[in-house]
């Protein structure tokens, strides 16, 4: 056999390096890189113009010249992903509090919004990260927390050891969330450490394919960033199984039961401090957890706003509001009516505040539920009143 010529060794030796670079790159056993660092290809948002590809990755900004009302998506076009194994490196800055992270299994919304599993993130706050719901359940399983939701909804969790307590990653630094989907099984490790865990068997909530979205969360000034995403594919969505129907999509005759728009919201009602922050004097909300409401210094200590699911209806800026200043023994008239864009707040039939929403309303149907005291039905916070026995409300359609 003829031995090899010093040309050939060479370019074999050249083949061999740029083969092991290539695999380094992205094809890691199985996996294949979905944003090339250099463009957006294969990936769209209903408004570009918050994202673009910064020192090789993409990044999304919130700016005083460029604010950002509503939540933000851009969505890989790679079609729905079932079974799957993902790794993002993700870092964020900004204001304090600042809230980010991206969709998964979940599913697009008329108004542009995403429902569905997410992995959430929370700048200045204990937890950090954790297993989420948007528009759901919202907190299923915070960092350091296994998750169990059986088929009837309850959740028991218990805890991962070494995985709570001070965390050994920040969120302003590159760190990467490496996320398995298997069935109902998801799993989330942070630098290699699992961090959360959910098993959800719930027929009626959980997902088992669905879009990849990576979020730009609404608020104060922001920078989010995300690189080096990976992706391995385990089972195609089209051999998912399909969601079960809930109890309100399996009763096509409520289908002619109309849908309330224009709606005015009114509670008589006496706090018990004015220094508690969020609680509902009157909220409705739906199956999907839209809801609005009369919410309690939520934002602004000893103010009363327009609640709803992600500030998407409510106005933020508050400085201008009257504060309460009612003590515990005065009931007070607090009334929202909202009529197509238009929101106005009335105090003892005065008008309180009025705004135009950048969305159209929520509409509510036959599945809708009415409730005081929590701001909606995920939240543990409760408005404390004076006495429950003497708390009135009225929900009248406009």
């Amino acid at each position: 056999m003829k031995p090899h010529s010093p040309l050939v060794a060479v370019l074999s030796l050249v083949a061999l390096v740029s083969s092991v670079a290539a695999a380094a790159a992205g094809d890691e056993a199985g996996f294949q890189r979905i944003f090339d660092g250099k463009t957006l290809d294969g990936w769209q948002a209903p408004d570009m113009s918050y994202w673009s590809v910064e020192d090789g990755a993409i990044t999304a900004k919130i700016t005083k010249e460029h604010p950002c009302k509503v939540n933000q998506y851009l969505v890989w076009q790679g079609g729905d992903l079932a079974d799957f194994e993902l790794k993002i490196t993700f870092r964020m800055g900004g204001s304090p509090g600042i809230n980010g992270g991206f969709q998964f299994r979940s599913r697009l919304l008329p108004d542009h919004d995403i429902a569905g599993y997410q992995m959430d993130n929370n700048l200045n706050t204990d937890w950090l990260c954790r297993l989420y719901e948007e528009h759901g359940r919202e907190t299923l399983a915070m960092r350091g927390a296994k998750a169990v939701i059986a088929p009837d909804g309850k959740i028991t969790r218990s805890r991962i050891e070494g995985a709570d307590g001070p965390a050994n990653f920040k969120l302003e630094d590159w760190h990467e969330y490496d996320l398995l989907c298997v069935g109902s099984h998801l799993t989330l490790k942070v630098n290699g450490l699992l961090v959360a865990e959910v098993i959800d068997d719930d027929p009626q909530r959980q997902a088992f394919a669905g879009v990849l979205g990576l979020q730009l969360h609404s608020g104060p000034p922001m920078t989010v960033q995300f690189k080096d995403i990976l992706l391995k594919v385990l089972k195609p969505a089209s051999a998912a199984p399909k969601r079960a129907p809930s109890s309100a999509e399996a009763k096509p005759a409520q289908a002619a039961i109309p849908r309330v728009n224009d709606k005015t919201l009114v509670a008589w009602v006496a706090p018990a401090d004015l220094a508690q922050r969020g609680g509902s004097a009157l909220t409705i909300q739906d199956a999907q957890a839209h809801f609005d409401g009369i919410i309690f210094g939520e934002l602004t200590p000893a103010k009363w706003m327009p609640g709803s699911d992600a500030y998407h209806r409510t106005r933020r800026a508050q400085g201008s509001w009257p504060a309460e200043t009612a003590d515990s023994k005065t009931f007070v008239q607090m009334a929202i009516a909202y009529h197509g864009r238009d929101v106005t707040l009335y105090r003892n039939g005065t008008e309180y505040a009025h705004y135009t929403m950048s969305e159209p309303p929520q509409a509510f149907g036959p599945e809708a539920v009415v409730l005081f005291g929590r701001r909606h039905l995920e939240a543990g916070l409760l408005l404390r009143l004076v006495d429950k026995s003497e708390f009135w409300v009225h929900f009248l359609k406009s």
